[in-house]
């Protein structure tokens, strides 16, 4: 389970308020800190999330397994 979001530009407040669209789309997983926001902001149908990095991306992927509006690239 995701323990905390890490300090970013990006936030939920952010998100509400300017977020229009039903697809978040973000580079750079990481730990999936991005994707878990998206989640709790509950806007989105779908959210694509591209790592690069094999390692992290097998890790965001079973992270997000049983979410299926998410999906990591």
């Amino acid at each position: 389970m995701h323990l905390k979001i890490i300090e970013s530009h990006l936030s939920l407040d952010y998100l509400n308020k300017y977020a229009n669209g039903k697809t978040f789309v973000e580079t750079g997983t990481y730990r999936g800190d991005t994707v878990w926001l998206a989640l709790e902001c509950d806007k989105f149908d779908a959210i694509y999330s591209i790592e690069l990095n094999k390692d992290l991306y097998e890790a965001a992927d079973r992270l997000f397994s049983h979410k299926p509006e998410v999906k990591i690239f």
